[in-house]
């Protein structure tokens, strides 16, 4: 014992020895209030850390309008009131408490949720694209759940990773929770990113959630700008639509600071100027718990509105396109095309390639898109199509004009020659005979014909013996010329290129090139398929002298407060197309003998606009039914405005006044030739 206590006396004889222990105490002073932070209260501290965070709450920037040329409203926004629930720490028992109370509400008020997990109640059945064998078996390797497993067994799954206890919930309350907890996974939920359970809550629901505040407590009632569509229909297929981030899609939007929360542009303009239209979030005054009962207030950033795009559209022209090609439609099954079933038409501005106009028959209700998808997306009718730039049709005798040109720019067919129409071509007799309209259907022959009476009643023998003469590398070079067959550009997704007949397209597909088909081509048959943008374009390039522009739909983005333009569309010339004014001259004539005699006449009669034009019919794969087309230009002294309008499967019946007229509709509404509807027009423009 003496023994030790000299040791002790010795060590702290030795000053080092007292500066380790000094240290050494002050270390563990500090070790153990870190501990007690760390291990024994970190989850604590955690689920108080949630707490301060979800007091930051994200004012969502409102779209940015879009309008037309004149600043008539398009797209703009209404405010709409979300449910959002904040993680905040707490368990899988108390989240599910609250699903079922929050779908409780909903219900009560006519609102049912309506979640994403592809398991049906019961009956259970995997549904939608889970009824495809690998999507299935993809969706269950990325869920954890056996290979095997059948569809009762995969909601079993989940329902025990999401700790639902069936014994409080009758099966269907279990299935509804399940799938909002599912819903909550492929959206990221947590303490960093809510959960939008309900968009567009009524008043009721809204009073019942904060009356009764304790029993829903982290849910929070946000405001949201929501599209609004003052206009209806009105260019549904041009202006798009906005919705959801998908899981997948967010791994590449988290980088450019979208949340799983946000609205992104889908489809349309909105797609196409989604980084201008989007704006930038705000925050709510942001609150930091300090105690149970006080809170600091940190402050709070406003939302900037996207900024505003101003399209090329006129929207009387959008709005007469669209009711005049519905009349045409109707009127069609009225005269016995029974299969009439759509259509499209684009008006274009000849001297820069704006749209004035584009429609697609059958159209569709963007303020109601979400909740119609699943009829839209399944009509026969296809009403989400927008035939305009996606459908390619036989151009049919609307092709000619263009053989015209390039037949008589080459020297092969001089400018006053005529050539006889017999009735039927017997250049490649006996083995092939084609035969001229007139005669097929009458028996006919048209005689003696000059480039301009050729355009003006159609004659196929004409362009025919044209095009031999011609050939078909010549044939496709001035195409491509005219932009056939070839994508425009235009900033809209799904725009089809078309197919510009020849032998290198048919070898490709693996067939073979016969002089016969180069005849074919020439009057717009063969394998020719273009989009209505397409032949619109090449008649505003006929009608300006040879100058094609790319066509385009914005002119300018500005800021939301029109304080500057942020973005301008130049008009883009593409192709300069040499034409002789004398040749342009007399495909003009024959188009306008088109508008002024025979099966069009009755459209324009009356009509203080003179205009030059060219019908087509072209027959449908597999289907007795032609579609009838009409391409035109006015006024013929200063075009200024092209349409080409097409219905499918009217036949005979769209030639002349059907299609005819829907043209005629938009060139009296864009050249303003009623006054005291213009007047109307521009006094509502200046009170808007």
């Amino acid at each position: 014992m003496i023994d030790l206590w000299k040791k002790i006396k010795e060590f702290f004889k030795n000053r080092l020895n007292i500066m380790n222990i000094i240290i050494g105490v002050l270390l563990v002073a500090l070790l153990l209030p870190l501990a007690n932070l760390q291990l024994v209260k970190g989850k604590y501290y955690a689920t108080m850390s949630d707490k301060r965070m979800y007091k930051s709450t994200p004012i969502k920037a409102p779209r940015g309008e879009i309008v037309d040329r004149y600043g008539n409203v398009l797209v703009t926004n209404n405010t709409a009131y979300n449910v959002i629930i904040n993680h905040v720490g707490q368990t899988d028992e108390e989240m599910n408490s609250l699903i079922y109370r929050l779908l409780s509400v909903f219900e009560s008020k006519g609102m049912a949720y309506e979640d994403e997990l592809p398991v049906s109640a019961q009956p259970y059945a995997f549904t939608g694209a889970l009824t495809d064998a690998d999507k299935l078996a993809k969706w269950k390797k990325d869920n954890k759940i056996e290979e095997t497993a059948t569809a009762q067994q995969a909601l079993e799954k989940l329902i025990s990773n999401y700790e639902i206890n069936t014994a409080l919930y009758d099966e269907t309350a279990v299935r509804k929770i399940a799938g909002v907890r599912y819903d909550m996974v492929q959206k990221l939920f947590n303490s960093r990113n809510s959960f939008t359970m309900m968009k567009n809550v009524n008043m009721e629901i809204i009073s019942m959630i904060k009356e009764n505040n304790k029993q829903f407590e982290n849910v929070v009632i946000v405001s949201e700008p929501v599209r609004s569509y003052p206009n209806e229909t009105l260019g549904a297929h041009l202006l798009g639509n906005v919705g959801s981030i998908y899981k997948e899609e967010y791994e590449t939007l988290k980088d450019q600071g979208y949340s799983m929360n946000d609205l992104i542009g889908k489809d349309g303009i909105e797609k196409y100027l989604e980084t201008y239209l989007r704006g930038e979030d705000g925050r709510d005054s942001i609150q930091y718990n300090t105690t149970d009962d006080g809170v600091v207030v940190a402050g709070s950033v406003a939302a900037v509105p996207g900024d505003k795009a101003i399209l090329t559209l006129d929207a009387r022209v959008q709005a007469t396109a669209e009711q005049s090609l519905q009349r045409a439609v109707e009127n069609m099954r009225a005269a016995g095309a029974h299969d009439a079933n759509g259509g499209a038409v684009v008006a274009i501005e000849v001297n820069s390639g704006e749209v004035l106009a584009m429609a697609s028959n059958p159209t569709f209700n963007p303020a109601t898109f979400q909740d119609d998808y699943s009829w839209l997306s399944t009509d026969t009718s296809k009403p989400l199509w927008n035939r305009a730039i996606s459908g390619t049709y036989e151009p049919g005798s609307t092709f000619k004009p263009l053989t015209a040109i390039a037949s008589i720019t080459e020297g092969v067919t001089g400018k006053r020659e005529t050539i006889n129409c017999t009735g039927v071509y017997d250049y490649y007799k006996p083995s092939y005979t084609p035969a001229c309209w007139i005669y097929n259907d009458y028996g006919g022959r048209h005689g003696p014909l000059d480039v301009r009476g050729a355009l003006a009643v159609s004659c196929n023998l004409f362009f025919f013996e044209s095009a031999r003469r011609l050939g078909i590398e010549k044939l496709n070079e001035y195409g491509r010329k005219f932009g056939l067959g070839q994508a425009t550009g235009i900033e809209l997704s799904g725009e089809a290129s078309g197919i510009l007949a020849g032998p290198q397209e048919r070898e490709e597909r693996g067939g073979i090139w016969y002089p016969g088909d180069t005849i074919q081509a020439a009057i717009g048959q063969s394998d020719n398929t273009f989009t209505i943008l397409q032949i619109a374009n090449y008649c505003a390039t006929i009608a300006n002298g040879g100058t094609r522009y790319k066509p385009h739909l914005v002119k300018k983005v500005v800021k939301y407060d029109g304080s500057e333009a942020v973005m301008e569309v130049q008009p883009e010339v593409v192709e300069q197309i040499n034409i002789d004014p004398e040749v342009l001259s007399l495909v003009h004539q024959g188009m306008m003998e088109v508008v002024n005699s025979g099966v069009t006449v009755k459209a324009f009669e009356g009509s203080p606009i003179k205009a030059a034009g060219k019908t087509g019919t072209a027959q449908v794969s597999g289907n007795k039914t032609p579609n009838s087309l009409f391409m035109a230009f006015a006024p013929v002294e200063n075009p200024q405005v092209a349409v080409a309008c097409i219905v499918e499967n009217a036949g005979l019946n769209g030639i002349g006044y059907n299609v005819a007229r829907v043209a005629r509709d938009i060139f009296e509404t864009y050249l303003g030739t009623n006054l005291a509807e213009e007047a109307v027009y521009m006094n509502t423009l200046l009170t808007n």
